[in-house]
């Protein structure tokens, strides 16, 4: 794991220890994202996927709510976001039809990377839950 990767990952695991749910699954969404998975974040991510899905869906809303664009056009983004991960799939797929569970399960990445990046996309305001 490169240093990048080993401080987003402590991180994660302070902020979970202090309670900081939404903090953690903002550097779990970076970690995710960076996709430096080594032996013991994927032995983490094992042991408390369905603890993580089940705080995406606290935020994000119930996997069953339509996802729609946002007011930011990818235009509007740095050079390159949407080449990140599945960005640019998960953004093309939404046409105001499709929920969160939809895009879940036409994903090619776990249910917890495609919500981190279903997330991401929502904090950038290129899609709106």
């Amino acid at each position: 794991m490169n240093e990048a990767a080993r401080m987003l990952y402590d991180d994660v695991l302070w902020l979970f220890s202090i309670n900081d749910g939404e903090g953690a699954l903002i550097s779990l969404e970076r970690l995710l994202t960076i996709g430096q998975i080594d032996e013991e974040v994927a032995e983490f991510l094992d042991l408390n996927g369905d603890r993580l899905l089940g705080l995406y869906e606290g935020y994000i809303g119930p996997f069953d709510k339509v996802v729609f664009r946002g007011d930011t056009t990818p235009d509007a983004m740095p050079e390159g976001y949407l080449s990140r991960g599945e960005f640019d799939r998960l953004y093309a797929m939404v046409d105001g039809q499709r929920t969160i569970g939809d895009l879940i399960d036409a994903s090619a990445r776990t249910p917890l990377e495609t919500c981190a990046s279903i997330e991401q996309l929502h904090r950038a305001r290129l899609l709106a839950l």
